[in-house]
Parts: structure tokens; sequence; C-alpha cells
């Protein structure tokens, strides 16, 4: 890090606070944290930057408002750096703003989203499964996530679905936590869920696309059951498949 801050200011820096800022819509901190950096030395800085008066909000244009002009919380690094020379560089940098990443993020699902379906209704384009489910179940609330997030007590285990082929697309919907879990890896025709919890209830979601048309497979779960769960494949249109999606 060090050096990496060193080649950015073109001078040798030998120690460096680095403090998370947040301010609210309105201008208002709300959060300052040391990431990085002597906890006695920055005693002073936190100090200093806990006592900055309100600034002004961030904005940004948006594009999804008619070019409305919205105000956001943002979040930045404010960083006090110290040269080899003796020096001391200060400054502030602006990192995101939430309403806007959120408003980048939309645009982006509706991007893939209007993709997915091109390809879905054209037989002759190859489908891209994995990232289309993803969209599509994130339309409905659900999302990505790590198996760190899943903090049900209780053992961690593998857990491997069946399918009919290695093309298939496998995945674990947890209703409770309204999310979505791609399986790791494939092993042969199986799909492969790495560090699960095991005795949670999910849904196993299963996509497959033979000759231009897909087919889906839903099958609620016990992690952990010794049973496979019983895959029946039954083709769908695009419009048959969000609504599946949408009742998980």
């Amino acid at each position: 890090m060090l050096k990496d801050l060193s080649q950015e200011n073109h001078t040798p820096i030998r120690r460096a606070l680095l403090i998370d800022v947040e301010v609210d819509s309105a201008g208002v901190l709300q959060k300052s944290e040391l990431v990085m950096g002597d906890s006695v030395l920055a005693a002073k800085v936190l100090a200093f930057v806990r006592q900055l008066p309100t600034q002004r909000a961030a904005s940004f244009i948006s594009a999804l408002l008619h070019g409305k002009r919205t105000a956001s919380r943002a979040r930045g690094v404010f960083s006090v750096l110290y040269a080899r020379s003796g020096r001391q560089l200060v400054g502030f940098n602006w990192l995101v703003m939430d309403k806007q990443l959120q408003e980048e993020l939309a645009r982006n699902a509706q991007r893939r989203r209007a993709a997915f379906a091109k390809q879905f209704n054209n037989a002759s384009t190859p489908l891209t499964l994995a990232s289309g489910l993803y969209y599509e179940l994130a339309a409905g609330g659900l999302g990505w996530i790590n198996c760190d997030r899943l903090l049900a007590p209780g053992p961690r285990i593998r857990y491997t679905v069946a399918t009919p082929d290695p093309c298939t697309v496998v995945s674990l919907v947890f209703k409770g936590q309204r999310s979505i879990l791609a399986s790791s890896r494939t092993g042969g025709s199986a799909a492969i869920f790495e560090q699960v919890p095991g005795g949670q209830a999910a849904t196993v979601v299963a996509l497959r696309r033979e000759k231009g048309i897909t087919y889906l497979a839903t099958s609620g779960v016990s992690l952990g059951q010794t049973a496979q769960p019983t895959l029946s494949f039954h083709p769908v249109t695009l419009a048959q498949l969000r609504t599946a999606l949408a009742q998980l």
C-alpha cells in the first residue's frame, strides 16, 4: 500500500492514515472510521474530521429522473500521508454516491435483462443461462450471495445436485434471505455447492437449453438430506420463466 501511495504522489511515503468517511444526503457526517494506520496517531485526525462542519451534499444528474439533480448519501476516504521528506499530504477523495451506484446497477440490470430476452427468443443464439437467471431473480429482489452471509448456526456441508448434463445451470434460492447462490463448480454432471448450512431449507432452480428451447426445473430441499432432489424439466417461455421465478 505504501509503495502504491508513493507512486501516486511521486514522493516516498513512510506512514499513512486512511479514514473512511460517510455523509448523508444533507451533507452531515454520519461515520468516520480508521481503516489504515496507527490508532494513536489517528486520534487527533479523527477528532478533527468529526468536527468538520456540514458539507455541501453530494449530488448527480439522474438518468432515470429526466435529468433531475439528485442528492445522495456518499462515501469517501480522508487521507494523511507522511512523506520521507517530512511533508504531510492531506487529501480527500469521494468514492461512491449510494443512489448513483443503485441507479447504475438498475440500468445495467435492465440492459442485461433486455439482452437475455433477445437471446431467449432467438433459437439460433446461445443462451447465457447463468447471467440471465441472476438478473431475472435480481429483478424480483434477489441477489448473489457469498456463503459467509449464510449466518444460520450449525455445520457447513458440501451439497451436490445431479444434473442431466454438465451444461445445466443450477442455483440455490434461499427464500428467508431472498437470495440466490450459484453453484461453485461442476463435477461431471453434478452441480456442487461448497460450505452451505446443513439442514437449511432452499429451492433448487435448474435451467438447461436444448435445440433452442429452455427447460426449467425447481425442487424444494433441505440441505444435507441424503435423497437427491427430483428435477422434472419442462419447457418454458420467457414469460413463464419470469412468473415461476417471481413465485419462489
